[in-house]
C-alpha cells in the first residue's frame, strides 16, 4: 500500500495500472533512476572482476529470449516490472555496459550492484560498486544527459524522474553476521545507526543533485532467505526470527529518518517502499498466492546456491519457478517479484491523475464468477478481471458468498479482499464462461477512476 513518507507494500523492490498506462503513449515520469544491490543490478558486476555474477544459466531461463543479462532471477526483476508498468518499453541500462550510451540513457539508468550496500566496505569485500561509486557514476550520467539534451532539458528530466534505492540486505547477511571485525565491535542496532547515517547523506546527496522523487525499499524479512535459514537456522526450518527482527527495527528507524529528510527537504518526495510484509506474507503463506515452496529456493538444493553455485550443472534444479518464492539462496522468482501470476499474486501499480502520481499496492478488478464455496478446491475459486486478462483467485479466509456477487469491484490486499460498495461498476456474465465479457476498451473509465480514488494514496505529488 502506499503511505506517503512512511511505508508502500512492494518492491520488491517496487509499479501497472490495468488499462490506464495501456492508455496513454508517454511513460508517468520522464526517467527511472536505480541504485542498489543485487535485487536490482540488471548487469553492472558483469562488467566487473568479480565472482558475484548472474551471467550464465539458469539464471535468466525464463527472461526475454531466454537471455542470462546479469539479474539475479530466473526472469524479471521488481525494478523490470515497476519499469513497464510506469509505461516504458525498454529497461534502464546498467550503467557499465555498451547500451547505456545515446538515446537509451534518456529513460535512466541503473546503477546497482550485487552484493554492495550503504556500507562501503560490503562492496569492497566483493570487488563490486559500493553505494559512493553509484553516485559518482551518476553524477557522470548527469553531465552524458546534459551533453544530449541541453542543460535545461537535463535538469527537467532529473527532477522529474524516479530515484528508486534498495540497499542493506548484503550490508547485513553478506558482511555483518559473517565479519568478526563489525559484529565484534557493534551491535545490530548500533549498526543500524551507521548504515542510517550513511542513507541519511545519500538522500541528501541525490537532493543536491536535483533529485526530488525518491523510493526507498525497507529490508526484506532476512531471516526468511533460504540461505539464511540454512546457515543461521541451527537446523531449523523456520525463519530466524532474531534476524527478522534486526530487519524490523531498520525499517522502523528507515521510516523515522525518512521522515525527518522529508520535513527538512524543501520539495521532496521521499517514499518508503515495504518490501517486509509483502514477502513475509509470501513465505508465511505460499499457497494462498499461489505458491508451491518458499522455504527452498528454485536452484540446486534450495538451500543456498546463489551466484556461480546457481549454475547450468547444479543438480535439482526446479523446472517450474513459477511454483517458487525464491530462485536462488538470496533472491526471489521472476513470479514473486511480478507477484501475479495465473493463479493468485498481487501486482503493483502506478499511474498519473490530476498531476499525482498513484500507486496502488495488489490486485483489484472486477469479479467474474463467485465461487458456490469455499472449501478451497478449484470449484470454490473465482474469477477476477483486472482489465487485461482474468486471474483465478482464492476466497476470503473468512467468505461469506451472501456478501459476493458478480460485478462487485475488488481490490486484493496482501491476501486480505476489500469491496468497493455494492454497486457494480462494470456489467459482467455470472459465468465462467468469458468469451462475452466486454474488453477494456468498453470499461466505464470514469467510475472506475472514481472507484481507484477511494483505495489510491498519493505517491508523488507533482
Amino acid at each position: 500500500m502506499a503511505i506517503s513518507n512512511s511505508s508502500v507494500s512492494m518492491m520488491s523492490y517496487i509499479f501497472l495500472i490495468l488499462f490506464v498506462v495501456a492508455t496513454h503513449a508517454q511513460p508517468l515520469v520522464p526517467a527511472l533512476i536505480i541504485f542498489g544491490d543485487s535485487v536490482v543490478d540488471v548487469g553492472n558486476n558483469n562488467n566487473l572482476e568479480t565472482i558475484v555474477k548472474a551471467n550464465f544459466q539458469p539464471y535468466g531461463r525464463d527472461f526475454i529470449k531466454h537471455k542470462s543479462t546479469g539479474r539475479f532471477c530466473n526472469g524479471k526483476l521488481a525494478s523490470d516490472y515497476t519499469a513497464e508498468n510506469l509505461g516504458f518499453t525498454s529497461y534502464p541500462p546498467p550503467y557499465l555496459s555498451k547500451q547505456a550510451t545515446g538515446k537509451h540513457l534518456l529513460i535512466g539508468a541503473n546503477f546497482a550492484s550485487g552484493s554492495s550496500g550503504y556500507y562501503d566496505s560490503t562492496a569492497k569485500i566483493y570487488n563490486t560498486i559500493s553505494l559512493s561509486k553509484q553516485v559518482e557514476l551518476y553524477k557522470d550520467y548527469q553531465s552524458k544527459l546534459v551533453t544530449l539534451v541541453g542543460q535545461s532539458n537535463a535538469t527537467s528530466i532529473i527532477n522529474g524522474s524516479i530515484h528508486f534505492v534498495s540497499a542493506g540486505s548484503s550490508d547485513f547477511v553478506q558482511n555483518y553476521y559473517i565479519n568478526p571485525l563489525l559484529y565484534e565491535k557493534y551491535t545490530t542496532d548500533q549498526f543500524t545507526d551507521i548504515l542510517l547515517q550513511i542513507y541519511n547523506k545519500f538522500v541528501q546527496e541525490l537532493y543536491n543533485l536535483g533529485a526530488r522523487k525518491i523510493g526507498v525499499t525497507t529490508l526484506p524479512p532476512l531471516g526468511c532467505v533460504p540461505a539464511v535459514i540454512t546457515i543461521f537456522g541451527e537446523d531449523r526450518n523456520d525463519c530466524v526470527e532474531k534476524i527478522n527482527k534486526v530487519a524490523v527495527s531498520f525499517n522502523n528507524k528507515l521510516n523515522s529518518t525518512s521522515q525527518k529528510l522529508q520535513s527538512k527537504l524543501s520539495g521532496l518526495n521521499l517514499v518508503v517502499l515495504d518490501i517486509y510484509q509483502p514477502l513475509h506474507d509470501l513465505v508465511m503463506h505460499p499457497t494462498d498466492y499461489g505458491f508451491f515452496e518458499a522455504r527452498k529456493a528454485c536452484c540446486g538444493t534450495g538451500l543456498v546456491e546463489t551466484s556461480i553455485l546457481c549454475n547450468a550443472e547444479s543438480p535439482g534444479t526446479c523446472k517450474n519457478a513459477t511454483e517458487y518464492v525464491f530462485w536462488d539462496g538470496f533472491h526471489p522468482t521472476d513470479a514473486a517479484n511480478k507477484l501475479k501470476d495465473a493463479r493468485q499474486t498481487p501486482s503493483q501499480v502506478a499511474f498519473s491523475l490530476g498531476g499525482i502520481l498513484f500507486q496502488r499496492a495488489w490486485i483489484q478488478g472486477v469479479l467474474v464468477s463467485v465461487p458456490s464455496s469455499s472449501d478451497g478446491d478449484e470449484s470454490g475459486r473465482y474469477l477476477l478481471d483486472d482489465g487485461t486478462g482474468v486471474i483465478e483467485l482464492s476466497p476470503p479466509r473468512d467468505f461469506d458468498r451472501s456478501q459476493w456477487e458478480s460485478g462487485m469491484y475488488v481490490m486484493v490486499v496482501g491476501g486480505y479482499h476489500v469491496r468497493a460498495g455494492d454497486l457494480p461498476l462494470i456489467r459482467v456474465h455470472k459465468t465462467v464462461d468469458l468469451s462475452p465479457f466486454p474488453d477494456r476498451e468498453s470499461m466505464w473509465y470514469l467510475e472506475v477512476m472514481e472507484a481507484f480514488k477511494i483505495f489510491y494514496q498519493p505517491l508523488f505529488q507533482e
